[in-house]
């Protein structure tokens, strides 16, 4: 069975409504609209721990992306930055590592 997405989609502008109506064409997508900023929706955003969040770039704050990564690390943030047709994509991952050897594989992005 192929696995469906959970979408939060957070903010009013028009670009934010083209993607919702884009996305939610697709069928492996679900979206739950959330409130008007990525602050007002982290309670929801616990609550529901769907697999990611679009929310616009210009309201976005560091602390609530910060708090909300740390909390539930595999939720993908997706910052949209309306002014240059670009996104972020705010994830966090941990690794245990104990030697500098294991920091020098990290770094470099090797296994």
């Amino acid at each position: 069975m192929t696995e469906v997405l959970e979408v939060g989609i957070c903010g009013t502008s028009p670009v934010m409504s083209a993607i919702e109506a884009s996305l939610g064409q697709h069928p492996r997508v679900r979206l739950r609209r959330l409130g008007n900023s990525l602050s007002d929706s982290a309670p929801e955003i616990k609550m529901l721990s769907p697999h990611a969040v679009l929310f616009t770039m210009k309201a976005c704050e560091e602390p609530p992306i910060t708090l909300l990564l740390r909390e539930q690390p595999e939720i993908a943030l997706i910052g949209v930055d309306e002014g240059n047709d670009t996104i972020t994509v705010f994830s966090l991952s941990t690794h245990r590592v104990t030697t500098v050897e294991e920091l020098a594989r990290l770094i470099l992005k090797q296994p």
